[in-house]
């Protein structure tokens, strides 16, 4: 699989230098490139419940901590970003994003550069990789779309949770590591492909250090296949993808598969992940990466309004001599209101469950949330 992701970003680049100097869609001289600035704020705004038992049981009579019913969440990013086509027709881009809140304190998203034309697109950088680009997964509506983030500002997580907030995650991992990743252009007039290197997930410049005793870097290979075309009326995309983490002491393999149905004012869509362990000795173990996860969901629109309900489930096995997996699970129904261009209402109700292995109060929790908020694009 290494060899083949290889090959396929070798070929991309020797394609984008063999036709660029042919592409006849450059017309001009190119310009340089300016920068633009955009991105958009979220308030969110919720109340919501904990497990009673579990914010009374810290082990230590007196020290419960209890959980205030409201919570007021931003969501902020600022993007720079900016294009230009050169004379041999490649497009190239570059965009910079920042996270504005005073929790994030200015940390950088996602930055990174592209390289399009008739060869496709080769993005360089921080950025998604290619299970992300291509994967499909449930439609969501409401301020928190993301399964794998979000709702733990208004249900807590237990600590012990397996799998963290990623556990509903069914595309590869959408952290933005430095990355090679290849895109194809459409193919048949139907199909993509989609490939990715993430030489360290490891938040650093220094040479990756993944072999050796002491080695704990992680490395991260993934393809993807995608369709996107017609049945009749209805629009259809679907993909299937194989990936792999690769370390010396934790190393895993998963394949994906999603699809999107849409026609008229509705968007159907499901998907679904099984990654297992491929280092000696891990699976059975506390440290075993093995989980399966799938979310299914349906949305609704028309004029500026788009309502919608989905549903998502994750379960990660741990020690075998526990018997039982730790399970993750959440149910949405959310709406939307286009109040005017760039600016939305939006609506959620979640309830969110955390099940581990154990019946321990303080390692389980479940509880529901009402959110509301206003999202300004600029």
């Amino acid at each position: 699989m290494k060899k083949v992701l290889f090959s396929t970003t070798a070929l991309a680049a020797a394609s984008m230098l063999a036709f660029a100097s042919n592409d006849v869609s450059a017309q001009s001289k190119a310009k340089p490139l300016s920068i633009k600035v955009g991105g958009y704020m979220m308030t969110k705004m919720a109340v919501s419940e904990q497990d009673e038992s579990f914010e009374v049981d810290t082990g230590t009579a007196g020290l419960e901590p209890g959980y205030d019913a409201f919570n007021i969440v931003n969501d902020t990013e600022i993007w720079f970003s900016g294009s230009t086509t050169l004379d041999n027709g490649i497009k190239l881009a570059v965009k910079v994003e920042m996270e504005a809140d005073h929790a994030t304190d200015g940390t950088m998203d996602q930055s990174f550069m592209r390289l399009s034309g008739g060869f496709g697109q080769l993005n360089l950088g921080s950025y998604q990789k290619a299970s992300s680009i291509l994967g499909n997964v449930a439609p969501v509506v409401g301020p928190d779309v993301h399964f794998g983030a979000g709702h733990e500002s208004y249900v807590v997580k237990p600590a012990a949770q397996d799998g963290g907030v990623r556990l509903l995650e069914t595309r590869m991992d959408t952290s933005d590591h430095m990355t090679v990743t290849y895109i194809s252009p459409k193919l048949l007039d139907m199909f993509y492909i989609g490939g990715s290197i993430v030489p360290s997930t490891a938040v650093s410049n220094a040479l990756p250090e993944s072999k050796g005793d002491v080695g704990n870097n992680v490395a991260q290979y993934d393809f993807d296949v995608a369709y996107n075309g017609k049945l009749g009326s209805a629009s259809v995309k679907a993909d299937i993808g194989y990936g792999e983490n690769s370390g010396n002491d934790s190393s895993n393999k998963h394949w994906r598969g999603g699809i999107r149905l849409a026609v008229g004012g509705f968007d159907l869509g499901m998907s679904y992940k099984d990654r297992d362990d491929t280092t000696t000795g891990q699976s059975g173990s506390t440290t075993s990466d093995a989980l399966e996860v799938y979310d299914v969901g349906v949305t609704y629109a028309t004029g500026p309004y788009k309502v919608g309900a989905t549903y998502a489930h994750g379960s990660a096995p741990l020690a075998s001599a526990t018997a039982g997996d730790d399970e993750h699970s959440k149910f949405l129904l959310g709406g939307q209101y286009t109040m005017g261009p760039g600016v939305n209402l939006l609506g959620q109700i979640a309830y969110v469950d955390y099940d581990n292995e154990l019946t321990t109060d303080s390692l389980n929790n479940s509880g529901w949330a009402i959110v509301g908020a206003v999202k300004v694009a600029f």
